[in-house]
């Protein structure tokens, strides 16, 4: 799906060995910088769906960016437990492919 290297394995260290059909329609899309919204029972693969893209996109532009400036990902959740799990995924397996900081409050 043209993931980098360190952002593949991190997905494979998720426990993914094929996209769920949400990650299928939705990630190459989101990898193009397009918009998507979508709708599907819990544990289709929604947040990696939208999670992996980012990750991606931030990692790519911190390696051609050379210590310029520039914006940093969020995520909005209705619930701390759901931005906890979603921090926790992060830090658990991506952490070694970017630095990552995590605030809320």
């Amino acid at each position: 799906m043209g993931l980098s290297d360190p952002i593949f394995r991190g997905v494979m260290r998720m426990g993914y060995k094929v996209p769920t059909p949400v990650q299928r329609k939705a990630l190459p899309v989101c990898l193009l910088g397009g918009d998507v919204v979508c709708m599907a029972r819990t544990g289709s693969g929604k947040t990696a769906a939208f999670v992996v893209p980012m990750l991606e996109k931030v990692r790519w532009s911190k390696e051609r960016r050379e210590g310029v400036g520039g914006g940093l990902p969020g995520a909005i959740t209705n619930t701390l437990p759901l931005i906890a799990s979603l921090l926790a995924h992060f830090h658990a397996h991506f952490a070694c492919a970017l630095p990552l900081l995590t605030a809320w409050g």
